[in-house]
C-alpha cells in the first residue's frame, strides 16, 4: 500500500475499528454511538473520522474536572490542597478567601 493509502487508513475507521477504539461491542456502537456520529460513505461503506470519535468522546465526559491544577506563585500550600481535591476553580475561590483574610486582618 502506498503511504497515502496508510495514512487514509489511520483516519477512516470501520464500523468494528471505532467500537474496538471505544471498548464498546459493536452492537453498542451501532445502538447507541454511530448514530451521533458523522460519517464518509464510500459508496456502501461507512467510515469514521477518528477525530470526529475522540472529539465525541471528550464531549461524553460527565463530572467534575479531574485536572489537578498548579498552585500559582505566591499560594499557599492550603490552596494547593484544595485544588489537588476539588479542582481549579475551587483552588482560586480559596486562594481568594485567603487574600481577602490578609486585607481584613491587616485594615
Amino acid at each position: 500500500m502506498s503511504d497515502a493509502t496508510e495514512g487514509l487508513r489511520a483516519v477512516l475507521l470501520t464500523r468494528e475499528e471505532a467500537a474496538q477504539l471505544l471498548r464498546v461491542s459493536l452492537q453498542t456502537f451501532k445502538r447507541h454511538v454511530m448514530k451521533e456520529l458523522p460519517h464518509v460513505m464510500i459508496g456502501t461503506l461507512v467510515r469514521f473520522d477518528r477525530k470526529d470519535l475522540l472529539t465525541w468522546l471528550e464531549k461524553q465526559k460527565v463530572g467534575p474536572s479531574t485536572e489537578i491544577a498548579e498552585p500559582e506563585f505566591g499560594a499557599s500550600a492550603s490552596a494547593g490542597r484544595v485544588a489537588a481535591i476539588t479542582g481549579p476553580r475551587a483552588a482560586q475561590i480559596a486562594a481568594g478567601l485567603k487574600m481577602s483574610r490578609r486585607r481584613s486582618s491587616k485594615g
